[in-house]
């Protein structure tokens, strides 16, 4: 298996995050679920969805069948998975799988800390780097999280008519640097 979930730090504020057991599992299963639609012995396996059975589970994580049901149990109560069985295999299914890990156009997140509508991953992403460069900013002590206008991607220059620069001494170190 290739590719990588996402998991975010509000799970440790979910009510199972303390069961080892339930916890384990339940990351198991998102890490199992599939990212897309797929097939099974003529079945359609939606999207956070994915075939087993409890020993398989079992075997898979290192834990009793008995253990299995359990966890299971906590997280059909709470409404984390839904299991459809078979007479050969049982189904486990993700609910609310998108939210928890979104791809291609799926929300990125359930709300921007601004509250603002959810964004796409591409919108998410900006958002995230002019966030670290205003940090960035600040710390350095340039002063854009002041309110100045944050540089366009453009050209990538738009900062430096912000600063005072000696030119001569910058080429004065670049022709000794060009020397050595």
């Amino acid at each position: 298996m290739t590719g990588y979930i996402t998991i975010r730090r509000k799970i440790m504020k979910w009510g199972w995050y303390r069961d080892g057991n339930t916890c384990r599992l339940f990351l198991h299963m998102i890490l199992k679920a599939n990212y897309k639609d797929g097939e099974y012995q003529g079945m359609t396996i939606p999207r956070g969805a994915f075939v087993s059975s409890y020993p398989e589970l079992a075997q898979e994580i290192g834990l009793s069948v008995k253990n299995i049901r359990t966890a299971l149990e906590h997280l059909k109560k709470t409404g984390e998975v839904a299991v459809s069985r078979h007479s050969k295999f049982s189904v486990f299914t993700v609910k609310n799988y998108s939210v928890y890990q979104s791809g291609g156009s799926q929300v990125a997140e359930n709300r921007q800390s601004d509250g603002s509508q959810p964004a796409t991953i591409k919108e998410s992403k900006n958002k995230k780097i002019k966030e670290i460069y205003i940090r960035t900013c600040a710390r350095e002590g340039h002063g854009i999280a002041a309110g100045n206008r944050i540089p366009s991607r453009g050209t990538g220059f738009s900062n430096f008519a912000q600063h005072e620069y000696d030119f001569d001494e910058l080429e004065q170190q670049l022709l000794q640097s060009q020397e050595v």
